[in-house]
């Protein structure tokens, strides 16, 4: 790698970043993708802590038909901050073209043999309508809990009527510990969302790449810097660095906005938090760098394939598909961590800020893993793109 720093390298390097610079469409393709994920996974998250909260935060409204049959249940109700409507709803189609507002919850009814069946310590049938395709789960759970305390406090008054200690319906006192912090449970949300993120590694270069390769082969250009006096591995260089800082700014500016975006949220609202912070970050972005220079050496060496660049465009849109495959992958099957999950690119870097999310202490080859595979793969992707280069039979299309 005697060409990364020479002369004739840092010379091509300048001009594709003076080019790219330069070039509106591109700087605005690159603003487009370092803002779109972030926002977009403000706007998703936001709508999880609404929903979620929703029936906490939002009156609940019920119609109780029959309520002067079953008074102590609508204090019930009440107590628990239920708006409740007494209404007399007799017909069934009634219930359902009441049931079609957004603003109700459930309808209660209770017949008219329920004091009967109460004081004879029968079981009293109370009936609950709700539609099921409204947007209105939360809150019916909470109408669910308010009727199933008031079924447990009944059955053990009735015991208690019959000299019979409620204790004895209930055997056996089953205690739940949760052993999950909210830091814990955000690393769930660290491997969904933010994991995504390292994928638009490869699209902050995108633009660079293609024009820098595909496009200059389709517009004959490439044959003037080969009559430089550089070599065909300095040209090589030099694009690829211009490309790489692409990459590297689009991410560092992506995981930024998404840190001090997670960090505004209400995220304890829904049971989690996001403790990473700027120095957690940091540490995540430099081990990611090499990952952003094998994504300018990949698309590079697929792109100097392509005669033209429309038809890079084409490629790329399905070669882009293999660095997503494997976070696809264990997003979908719900894959537990394991070792092998850090020597891939991407992935491996999602594995270590998951870790990170949840506290834990990583050893130093799960730092390194996903670093030293993507610096392998570039080299790799380099030497091909090199020997490309070389070759004025492929770079003519003869």
């Amino acid at each position: 790698m005697k060409s990364l720093f020479d002369p004739c390298t840092l010379a091509v390097f300048r001009k594709e970043l003076r080019d790219t610079l330069r070039d509106k469409r591109s700087m605005m393709m690159f603003m487009v993708f370092v803002l779109m994920y972030p926002l977009m996974m403000m706007g998703i998250m936001n709508f999880v802590i609404k929903k979620s909260t929703a029936g906490e935060k939002e009156e609940i409204t019920v119609i109780v038909s029959g309520a002067e049959y079953a008074g102590r249940l609508v204090n019930d109700l009440r107590a628990a901050e239920i708006t409740v409507q007494e209404e007399n709803l007799t017909e069934d189609a009634e219930i359902e073209a009441r049931l079609k507002k957004k603003d109700l919850t459930a309808v209660i009814v209770v017949p008219e043999t329920y004091p009967e069946q109460y004081n004879e310590l029968k079981p009293a049938t109370l009936m609950l309508w709700f539609n099921s395709t409204s947007d209105q789960r939360s809150k019916l759970n909470r109408v669910n809990s308010i009727l199933r305390q008031y079924e447990a406090v009944t059955a053990q008054s009735r015991l208690l009527q019959r000299g019979v200690a409620p204790a004895l319906i209930n055997p056996i006192d089953i205690q739940e510990f949760d052993t999950a912090t909210a830091a814990t449970r955000s690393s769930q949300l660290a491997g969904t969302i933010l994991g995504f993120m390292f994928v638009f590694a490869f699209y902050f270069c995108l633009n660079i790449t293609l024009d820098s390769t595909a496009g200059e082969r389709e517009r004959k250009s490439l044959e003037i810097l080969l009559v430089q006096p550089a070599t065909a591995t300095q040209i090589v260089m030099g694009k690829w660095l211009a490309a790489a800082l692409f990459s590297a700014v689009g991410l560092t500016l992506e995981l930024a906005a998404a840190n001090a975006i997670l960090g505004k949220l209400p995220l304890e609202e829904i049971g989690m938090s996001w403790q990473l912070g700027w120095n957690g970050l940091a540490l995540v972005l430099l081990l990611s760098m090499p990952l952003c220079l094998f994504a300018a050496a990949f698309e590079i060496a697929f792109a100097l394939n392509s005669k033209s660049f429309k038809e890079a465009q084409t490629n790329m849109g399905f070669i882009m598909f293999i660095p997503m495959l494997p976070v696809l992958v264990v997003a979908i099957t719900g894959a537990e961590s394991a070792p092998w999950m850090y020597s891939l690119p991407v992935l491996g870097e999602q594995e270590v800020l998951k870790a990170l999310a949840k506290g834990e202490v990583l050893q130093w080859w799960q730092y390194l893993a996903p670093a030293v595979t993507s610096t392998v793969l570039s080299i790799a992707c380099l030497l091909f793109a090199s020997k490309r280069m070389a070759s004025e039979r492929f770079v003519l299309g003869i």
